[in-house]
């Protein structure tokens, strides 16, 4: 959540809206009190440290950079994202498509790719759904419902283990790559060797 937007919203309406969907977190009225004078402790010390904050985003050079860096988080990653992955994804279905030729299927590095493109067309398929959830859904609403925390769990877990395989794949390719040409520069000298 924005701090700007916290900064705004006063403790007993957040508290007020917490009792009035009780039903769903099951806190006592001492629960809602404790609640209210942490919201105001932490509203507080946010405050005192916001122009502390403000002093030393003067002096140091990352204003604009961080300015710039929040803009973008906040109105544009979204929309860049979803057209990445979209590009992504047909692209590495060309590559597909033209690695699983039949007379480039048999080829061990064109497998190598094609699995690494594989990889990379479920990551990005899978990530479409998250940015719209995280970036565009959920600040909307501010809800947290069971099943977009049961996606999240998911999410994190599956884009783990593709990047992890996306990254052994590209550790293969580069052993390949330095096998291939080492054997060659080894034959080259092996066979210059035999013709003196």
């Amino acid at each position: 959540m924005d701090a700007s937007v916290f900064n705004n919203i006063k403790e007993s309406q957040l508290v007020e809206f917490i009792r009035e969907s009780n039903n769903t977190y099951n806190l006592t009225e001492n629960d809602l009190q404790v609640l209210q004078n942490l919201l105001s402790i932490l509203k507080h010390k946010r405050n005192t440290s916001n122009i502390v904050e403000l002093d030393e985003r003067d002096e140091d050079c990352g204003g604009r950079l961080r300015n710039f860096a929040e803009t973008y988080a906040s109105h544009y990653h979204s929309y860049f994202a979803i057209f990445v992955c979209v590009f992504g994804t047909i692209a590495n279905v060309l590559n597909i498509i033209v690695l699983t030729r039949k007379d480039m299927a048999c080829a061990p590095i064109n497998r190598i790719l094609t699995a690494l493109a594989v990889a990379d067309i479920l990551l990005m398929v899978e990530y479409i759904p998250y940015v719209y959830y995280h970036y565009m859904a959920l600040p909307k609403s501010l809800d947290f419902p069971y099943q977009g925390a049961i996606y999240m769990l998911f999410h994190v877990h599956i884009t783990q283990i593709l990047h992890t395989t996306s990254i052994c794949l590209n550790l293969t390719l580069a052993v390949w790559r330095y096998l291939a040409l080492r054997l060659v520069l080894t034959l080259t000298y092996l066979v210059t060797l035999n013709n003196v």
